[in-house]
């Protein structure tokens, strides 16, 4: 095999791909592919394709040893060669006819040599995703073709395709065109681009900024105030004027009126024109905006002490922090084991006339609430029996064991990953503050009690024996009161809390307080410990000696399971915080300096600090460079003066020092000043800046030198949307759910127009439901009593209503099923045939045949059981008949189908 960098000779007139590295030799060359798959290289164990040398390149392995979508051989008669990056001396012969690099692995340093010793040779650079500031870097250095993996499997083209027709170029030998270079460049990025003369017209707008400003036409030639008006200070016009003026490149983030969306802009000007870099940031500014103002919210739920007001707090959030129109917060009723609407937005109200009261383990809100699971519906029109209004869309999301959150719209399947993701987020908060509420309440109504139940009172003497023990106590003791009179305390505490009592009276005796209060565990007579709370007082002395003390007990058993329980959910309330990608951190202000409390895993992955280790140590000594300081003193100041302060920052993190948006909430409590700082990453954003000022100072003299030419391209682009197709599929989607949702008995039993409903004989009906029960249920007996012909009102359904009658009475049989089936036929007098199957089972149950009859109400708590006979009734109905009940002799039951003869037939 040829040593790695030689050429192998080619016969004369092959036209040859150079390709300088190994990792993209494998998505041009089936050898090259298989060797690497099996771990060698193209001629070495492995099927060999054309004269292609193999490579081992640093990092080859990774994704190109199989086939990928964007491998594939060259066509005839292009072969493909491999050379070494630092040796292509012999390789760029005249045969060559194109050289691809591999632009993430030293592709940039290979253009050089290229360009140093062919400069008239294509080049291809080929990375896996787009890279503005290697491209701007390989614009200058003249590169042909710039080829990039996600477009490339976007476009569903192969990289052979694209070197190809690179070669093929008729006129490769004169060298790349400035102006396509800079096009293919341009329409490479992910950012809006356009560029405008000193007259303030567009000389070029690519697609991607006609697709970020909804425009469908060229704007090449026409006034930017056509698109941007001026707005006044600040606005579009004013920075890009004051860029011009000044010559300095600007970055900002400005609104726009037509398209109703954030842009972040950076404008780079030079003395013939703008070029202007811009991507729409609206989601992420709402995303930052629900978080700050979420921040704020959970600050005031901390005020809400009843479950009331938290409800009312949550749809007010609901409302104005996540714009849902339609919502609902249904707390649980233990007693009723129902789901009542405690709160509701005022659109709510409005749309749905009455809100319906759920079971606890009824239908999609029931399911919610006991699976603790969130729900998102496209449709919530067929899935209740309940009135919803105009409700469409809807989202359901469990409140702990407390209740269910609902969200709602008029609008089908509207709601997406980030309305669920921000709705999570609050019901999450809201079910920890119905927590807290819970307990606060539960210990307020116990702390009530208490003021008024202190007859549990004892008096010790001097020497700590029993003068006086009061019943109750005695009792919760489970003692006689006179058993312990004359008794020590160690009789009912253990030694080590006689000693603790000791030395609070101690404390009592020196002090000028006129109680003291401690806790502690006393002793039963069954030997269980009982959680107490002692207030102590000294006995009147008169003469100044100590006589011994007063106290009065309580049983705070409850209390102190109560207490955990709040501690237990205040943790809870911190779950939040805890589950934020970003890094939060609690501080307490001490003397103007930030101290921290607590903070998030974020922060400890992203600061390199445990969060206990590091608590009580000044929060800038741990994160804040040098530099910073001085602009940490000052967003310090402003924290303690305004309740919330965001400011872009530079941090010290474990990866070096990174920007990071900040977002700083202060707050005051018990006359302490706290806050909360979260940190997002927008280093990346800042680079990207930064790499879009490089790319600029290529494309701004480039852009000009042919303006005509890319005019010309630019008309001939067309639009690549088409709304009309959205609004199909979108229309397709409704229509499928609407399908979906006919697929119900009822409907089915409902439908007249897919029934020849007409004056017909029923027998041959009667015959084959019996023979199709009898086939089903071959233990059971089924006879027949039929006349020859029996006619009345009637179609095929009458089968499915004699199918539901028969699997009711053997189903629910409890002996050995036997049924007779007969027909009376109608008379001159009432005009009505009957139907008539009677069991041998136990009987219907006669509040059953009421609800089926009708002659009793279905509600949420009664509704029957059996789904065969309710639908059964409702065909009968349809069919202009009667569905009845009569009881059998000896036993069971006789099901009665009347239907009308021609008689009774609706006109």
């Amino acid at each position: 095999m040829p040593p790695v960098g030689v050429c192998t000779p080619m016969a004369s007139g092959d036209p040859t791909v150079l390709v300088v590295g190994g990792r993209v030799a494998a998505l041009l060359d089936p050898a090259e592919r298989t060797a690497r798959r099996y771990g060698g290289t193209a001629g070495e164990d492995a099927p060999t394709a054309g004269t292609g040398v193999g490579e081992d390149v640093p990092g080859a392995e990774a994704d190109f040893s199989g086939d990928s979508p964007q491998s594939g051989p060259l066509p005839d008669p292009f072969r493909v060669e491999t050379a070494a990056h630092d040796d292509l001396s012999g390789a760029l012969d005249g045969s060559v006819a194109c050289v691809v690099c591999d632009g993430d692995d030293g592709g940039l340093a290979t253009l050089q040599r290229v360009r140093a010793r062919r400069p008239d040779l294509p080049t291809v650079l080929y990375t896996d995703g787009p890279d503005g500031e290697l491209a701007a870097a390989a614009t200058r250095e003249g590169v042909t073709e710039y080829a990039v993996g996600s477009d490339l499997a976007d476009r569903e083209e192969t990289l052979a395709d694209r070197v190809a027709a690179v070669a093929e170029r008729p006129d490769a030998d004169s060298g790349p065109d400035p102006s396509e270079r800079v096009d293919r460049v341009v329409e490479r990025i992910d950012d809006g681009f356009f560029a405008v003369d000193d007259d303030w017209r567009f000389t070029y707008v690519n697609d991607r900024a006609r697709e970020v400003l909804g425009l469908d036409r060229s704007l090449l030639g026409e006034p930017v105030a056509e698109v941007f008006a001026d707005s006044g200070e600040g606005g579009f016009r004013t920075r890009f004027e004051r860029a011009m003026e000044t010559q300095e490149p600007v970055s900002f983030e400005e609104y726009h009126d037509p398209q109703e969306a954030w842009y972040e802009v950076s404008a780079h000007p030079d003395e013939d024109g703008l070029s202007v870099f811009f991507r729409d940031v609206t989601e992420r500014r709402r995303r930052e905006r629900i978080l700050s103002r979420l921040l704020e919210f959970t600050r005031s739920l901390m005020a809400a002490d009843t479950p009331g007001a938290v409800a009312d707090r949550a749809v007010e959030a609901a409302e104005e922090i996540l714009d849902f129109e339609m919502v609902t917060v249904r707390l649980h009723d233990p007693d009723s084991g129902t789901l009542p609407v405690v709160a509701a937005s005022d659109a709510t109200r409005a749309l749905v006339d009455d809100l319906p009261v759920y079971s606890d383990d009824e239908g999609d809100v029931g399911r919610v609430f006991r699976t603790g699971e969130p729900e998102v519906f496209d449709d919530i029109r067929h899935r209740s029996d309940a009135d919803y209004g105009a409700a469409r869309g809807a989202i359901t999301l469990p409140l702990g064991d407390h209740g269910v959150l609902g969200i709602g719209s008029t609008e089908p399947a509207v709601f997406d990953e980030s309305d669920l993701h921000a709705a999570e987020l609050l019901a999450t908060t809201v079910a920890a503050a119905l927590d807290r509420a819970e307990r606060i309440q539960q210990l307020a109504e116990y702390e009530t009690i208490l003021e008024t139940a202190r007859e549990m009172l004892y008096v010790l003497d001097a020497s700590e024996r029993f003068e006086h023990v009061s019943e109750r106590l005695a009792a919760i003791l489970g003692h006689d009161p006179e058993d312990l009179v004359g008794e020590h305390v160690s009789t009912v505490v253990s030694a080590e809390e006689v000693r603790r009592g000791r030395d609070l009276v101690r404390d009592l005796r020196w002090s000028d307080d006129d109680a003291k209060v401690f806790r502690t565990n006393a002793v039963t007579a069954g030997g269980d410990r009982l959680p107490i709370e002692v207030e102590v007082t000294l006995l009147p002395d008169g003469d100044g000696e100590f006589r011994g003390t007063v106290g009065a007990v309580r049983d705070i058993s409850d209390l102190r399971a109560t207490e955990e329980r709040l501690a237990t959910q205040n943790e809870r309330f911190e779950y939040l915080l805890e589950h934020i990608p970003d890094p939060v951190v609690e501080t307490e202000f001490d003397e103007g300096e930030p101290i921290v409390r607590a903070a998030n895993p974020a922060f400890e992955a992203t600061f390199g600090y445990d969060a206990d280790e590091v608590a009580g140590e000044p929060l800038n000594d741990l994160i804040v460079p040098p530099e910073e300081d001085e602009t940490a003193r000052r967003i310090d100041e402003r924290t303690l003066e305004e309740e919330t302060v965001t400011a872009e920052i530079r941090r010290d993190t474990v990866e070096g020092v990174r920007s990071f948006l900040l977002r700083a909430v202060s707050f005051t409590a018990n006359g302490k000043r706290f806050g909360f700082g979260v940190y997002t990453d927008i280093t990346e954003q800042k680079e990207h800046q930064r790499r879009l000022q490089v790319l600029q100072t290529v494309l701004r003299h480039n852009i000009r030198t042919d303006v005509t030419i890319i005019q010309g391209y630019a008309e001939r682009m067309e639009d690549r949307y088409d709304d009309e197709l959205l609004t199909e599929i979108r229309e397709a989607s409704v229509e499928l759910a609407r399908t979906s949702d006919k697929a119900r008995d009822i409907e089915y039993a409902l439908d007249e127009d897919a029934w020849d409903r007409g004056v017909r004989d029923v027998v041959p009906l009667v015959e084959s439901a019996v023979s199709a029960a009898r086939e089903r249920f071959p233990g059971a007996t089924v006879r027949t009593d039929l006349p020859g012909e029996a006619r009345a009102v009637a179609d095929g359904r009458v089968e499915r209503v004699l199918a539901h009658v028969l699997e009711n009475a053997v189903v629910h049989c409890d002996r050995d099923p036997r049924i007779t089936v007969g027909i009376d036929p109608p008379t001159d007098r009432d005009g009505w045939l009957a139907i008539r199957v009677a069991d041998n089972g136990p009987g219907i149950p006669e509040r059953e045949q009421a609800l089926i009859t009708g002659e009793r109400e279905i509600t949420q708590l009664d509704h029957g059981s059996g789904l065969g006979l309710w639908v059964s009734a409702w065909i009968v109905r349809a069919l202009g008949g009667e569905l009845d009940f009569e009881a059998a002799d000896p036993r069971g039951s006789v099901v009665v189908i009347r239907l009308p003869d021609e008689v009774g037939l609706p006109e």
